[in-house]
């Protein structure tokens, strides 16, 4: 089997040749990028595959990490789009910029909401 990237930057297996594309070794995981010639692991991969958050499971597993009056807090005070992401969304992705925006106002790290998405899959 042979391993190719398109101009486009997807990879693929096979042997037929799409036009434009390079040679390049096995992918290690879903989680690396070609970068520089080379496989390197990407967080961006990792976090765009985690499964979405049901709003009760955010819930939840705020309650459990203790942040849940704080994200409440800045909710209060954020734009009404914030408010109604909040109120009315039915699952939240680890990629949304309105979490990322309001993770980053609570001063958490990536690891730190990572970790609120591997958990609260389980509940």
């Amino acid at each position: 089997m042979r391993y190719w990237i398109t101009p486009d930057g997807s990879y693929y297996e096979g042997v037929n040749v799409a036009e434009g594309s390079i040679e390049v070794p096995q992918r290690p995981s879903q989680f690396h990028a070609i970068v520089n010639g080379q496989w390197q692991f990407s967080d961006e991969l990792k976090r765009a595959s985690l499964k979405p958050l049901s709003a009760r499971q955010v819930r939840l597993i705020l309650n459990q990490f203790g942040y849940r009056a704080q994200v409440e807090d800045a909710i209060a005070l954020a734009t009404q789009d914030v408010k109604d992401e909040w109120n009315y969304a039915n699952e939240f992705y680890r990629t949304s910029p309105v979490l990322n925006g309001m993770a980053q106002a609570l001063g958490l790290t990536d690891e730190q909401v990572d970790a609120f998405f591997e958990q609260g899959v389980t509940l």
